[in-house]
């Protein structure tokens, strides 16, 4: 199950006034986590992503499933 799911319109401005806020009050702090990449939060919307890539400190770990806790002692059938 690797779907994608698109958010919705409404999703996307709610999260554009979150982002937005905090974007113009920058001694807030703002923590993101997220498995997308930048230029895929691009994709679903710049002024979201352009916003959040501004201010990032970001850093990157290669996707990789050895590194999914959750599966480590999966059994495969």
């Amino acid at each position: 199950f690797n779907e994608m799911v698109t958010p919705s319109v409404a999703d996307i401005n709610y999260a554009f006034e979150i982002i937005n806020y905090r974007y113009n009050n920058p001694k807030l702090l703002t923590i993101i986590s997220s498995e997308l990449s930048e230029e895929e939060l691009l994709d679903i919307d710049e002024a979201i992503g352009g916003r959040i890539y501004e201010r990032a400190k970001t850093f990157t770990i290669a996707k990789s499933r050895d590194r999914n806790y959750r599966i480590r002692k999966a059994v495969t059938l």
